[in-house]
């Protein structure tokens, strides 16, 4: 299942469409297994960046929830992967802060560490933050497709209203250049609306929930209940097809630190296509013939139909 996903990434933009986008839907409690699985899609796809198999030639990831020296020093990225990341920065200083207070020193040191690095001092104007992500990815070569990944677009929604943060996602996708869009939402910290808007705008959703607790109440141990809470879960993957309809795949999934293992479910549809159910009947039941006799159309007489002859005098001519 996650491996259609990332199929999907790698492929890119199909000509004359919206790039695809693919949701991370962090439903539990905790948001370390979205993290490990954007993780996952981040190395999944820079490999096949740096192969050559991918469409995009570079990431720009938009570092709204970890600082970029996260991503630069986790070792699962090798330095090919990371030659391929452009950071834009919206961590640091969201507000422009250390700008106003001329604090540079810690903004200078990432700059030397990071070539290709950019700070965003005003997460709140969307319309200068997607003119940075277009410019960091062409900034290399031009007419060059790239991926853009978000790891927390919760964050940008603590300083902008959905509208406009749908309306930077649907910017992004629409752009010629944009080969594929990645982000992550927390559930509990956004009411349905949120959530059902973001879910429209995607193509591809995965939603993070923890396993249920009638699964963990067979464990004896405390420590090994919560070792299970926070390391092992269901992934539904739902993907929107062009003929409107929409498959939704199931599968378990177990972090191991900073990687994730994945396997198919026990007792539960692996796989199915959701469509309208939609029952048709070709006869009509006895009350519905009742209360179709009763209506009256209206090119129908209305009541007792009455027929008057007026009498009428005139004269008969022969021809």
């Amino acid at each position: 299942m996650v491996e259609t996903a990332s199929r999907s990434l790698r492929d890119g933009v199909l000509p004359g469409e919206f790039a695809p986008a693919l949701m991370l839907l962090n439903r539990s409690s905790t948001p370390h297994p979205a993290r490990v699985l954007l993780l996952h899609f981040l190395g999944s796809l820079s490999s096949n960046i740096v192969s050559g198999a991918a469409q995009a030639k570079q990431i720009v990831l938009v570092a709204a929830d970890r600082n970029p020296q996260f991503y630069h020093d986790f070792k699962g990225f090798t330095e090919d992967q990371l030659s391929r990341f452009y950071f834009v920065d919206c961590f640091v200083d969201p507000l422009g802060w250390r700008k106003i207070l001329g604090d540079h020193q810690l903004l200078e040191e990432v700059t030397v560490r990071f070539p290709h690095y950019k700070v965003c001092h005003d997460v709140k104007d969307l319309d200068s933050l997607l003119m940075v992500v277009l410019q960091a990815g062409a900034e290399k070569a031009e007419a060059v497709k790239f991926a853009v990944v978000i790891d927390s677009i919760s964050s940008l929604l603590a300083y902008n209203s959905l509208e406009s943060v749908a309306k930077f996602i649907n910017n992004l996708r629409s752009n010629g250049i944009v080969s594929s869009l990645v982000w992550m939402l927390h559930s509990e910290l956004h009411d349905a609306k949120v959530m059902k808007s973001f879910e429209y705008i995607s193509s591809m959703n995965i939603s993070i929930e923890q396993l249920k607790a009638a699964v963990r109440q067979t464990d004896k141990s405390l420590q090994m209940v919560a070792n299970k809470c926070f390391s092992e879960g269901i992934l539904t993957l739902r993907h929107k097809r062009r003929n409107g309809r929409v498959r939704e795949q199931v599968e378990k999934f177990e972090v191991h630190g900073s990687t994730m293992t994945f396997s198919k479910t026990e007792g539960t549809e692996a796989a199915k296509v959701i469509v309208p159910q939609v029952q048709f009947r070709l006869q009509l039941t006895d009350k519905e013939r009742q209360e179709r006799a009763k209506v009256i159309l209206p090119f129908e007489h209305q009541g007792e139909i009455r027929v008057y002859i007026l009498p009428v005098k005139g004269s008969v001519y022969k021809m």
